[in-house]
């Protein structure tokens, strides 16, 4: 399955970002200066249990990836996680087309509008996010089919909380005022 997002090979990364390559700090989302924004996507018809799955389908592929478990190291798995679904928000954020695309089959009808709050990084930080995930993933040993495979379980995960609760799991549900 193809993931509406467009993986950058490391080079093109780092050549992006004119540095070397840096791996994230565990919990460090400040840093990615996110903002809460309000929009209308229309999303797929994904259940809880379809996203409790994925969530299992990252745990188990990153495991079996990469050889550390959420047991081996607890900061730098929440980490991950929390990372890859800041970097999927940013690019349904960006072009919510090419990220929610692939959704669209017969089994996740009906496709419904649905008034989301997104939580997402600013957008000088979201090439950075993806590149610090990127280097890590590649860092613990992961392929890019294994790369692929781990974004579009959080894929799932991040449409299917947004059509269910209508934000990202981690996400408080914010104040009215800190929209931008």
């Amino acid at each position: 399955m193809t993931v509406g997002i467009r993986l950058l090979s490391k080079f093109d990364l780092w050549q992006r970002r004119g540095m070397e390559p840096t791996s994230f700090e565990p919990f460090d989302i400040e840093s990615l200066n996110p903002t809460y924004h309000e929009l209308t996507l229309t999303l797929p018809a994904i259940t809880a249990e379809q996203v409790s799955v994925a969530m299992r389908g990252f745990s188990y592929h990153l495991t079996k990836a990469c050889g550390t478990t959420a047991l081996d190291s607890p900061e730098l798995f929440a980490g991950l996680i929390v990372r890859t679904m800041l970097m999927v928000s940013g690019s349904i954020l960006k072009d919510p087309e090419a990220v929610l695309k692939p959704l669209r089959t017969p089994e996740n009808r009906p496709w419904t509008p649905r008034r989301v709050t997104l939580l997402a990084p600013s957008a000088e930080e979201t090439p950075n996010n993806h590149a610090a995930v990127l280097d890590t993933l590649c860092e613990l040993g992961a392929s890019d089919e294994d790369i692929e495979r781990l974004f579009w379980m959080v894929t799932v995960a991040v449409a299917g909380s947004l059509a269910t609760i209508g934000r990202l799991p981690m996400q408080e549900v914010p104040s009215t005022d800190s929209y931008h």
